[in-house]
């Protein structure tokens, strides 16, 4: 049994494996991660109904942002690797929901400026 194991471990210990491939893959769906949070950041922001003047002032922010076509959105879209009317349109039907988390039958006010 120890020189069936030894056997095997000749065999596999001269494969070099390249993990850059791998390690890119990894870093690129962290990335995309990291800029789909800053998107579901604002839609959070867009939803929030704290009476704070700081957090009423990020709401009217995050909901401009939102419907708005700046460089910025854009560019936080290609990072997240999202389409920015994929984003609009579904940032839109949330807001028409009043950014409930479901569509479900309750009544709610949609979200205006």
């Amino acid at each position: 049994m120890a020189n069936k194991s030894r056997n095997s471990q000749n065999v596999f210990h001269n494969i070099e494996i390249d993990n850059t491939a791998l390690e890119e893959d990894i870093e690129l769906n962290n990335t995309r991660a990291l800029w789909r949070a800053a998107i579901m950041q604002k839609l959070l922001d867009a939803a929030s109904n704290s009476k704070k003047r700081s957090a009423y002032k990020s709401k009217i922010q995050a909901i401009q942002w939102l419907k708005g076509d700046s460089k910025d959105f854009t560019l936080v879209c290609f990072l997240a690797d999202m389409s920015p009317s994929y984003v609009k349109s579904k940032a839109a039907a949330a807001m028409m929901r009043g950014c409930k988390w479901r569509d479900d039958r309750r009544i709610a006010k949609p979200l205006t400026i």
